[in-house]
């Protein structure tokens, strides 16, 4: 009797395991690893080196000159294969999210020129006017 209960514990204890390494390896959401900065001015280097290790094909990174009134920089995030920028707006909350990807979806976005070679951007107002008077970004989204 004393040898079932064990074996019950045991295979209780195995299924427990196999579920947590089958979720740690099956991971399908990015995680987000902040920097806990509160800019990302294009002369500091660190921040800009991390946002070019999770992409290592990016030939150039993003970074945060000057903001209009009204926007702040609320996150910069990275992780193998993407780096997030989020932009706050005082009234809208978070209202815009930029992502540093090796490739994008653009959808129907009819893709601009940016002023670098080599490097298209995304440009459109949000159909319930978050942003003003126009978000532009590389594959950016606004938030809704």
């Amino acid at each position: 009797m004393r040898r079932v209960g064990l074996l019950g514990v045991t295979a209780v204890l195995l299924a427990v395991l196999v579920v947590t390494i089958v979720g740690a390896v099956n991971d399908n959401d990015a995680n987000r690893t902040p920097l806990y900065i509160h800019s990302l001015p294009c002369s500091d280097l660190e921040p800009l080196w991390l946002q070019a290790q999770s992409v290592p094909s990016a030939s150039l990174v993003p970074c945060v000159r000057d903001l209009p009134v009204g926007w702040m920089l609320g996150e910069v995030a990275v992780n193998d294969g993407r780096s997030v920028i989020a932009l706050h707006h005082d009234r809208a909350g978070q209202a815009m999210e930029a992502r540093l990807t090796a490739g994008c979806e653009i959808g129907g976005v009819a893709e601009t020129l940016s002023g670098q070679p080599g490097v298209g951007a995304t440009s459109w107002t949000p159909a319930r006017g978050r942003c003003s008077p126009r978000c532009a970004s590389t594959c950016s989204r606004a938030a809704a």
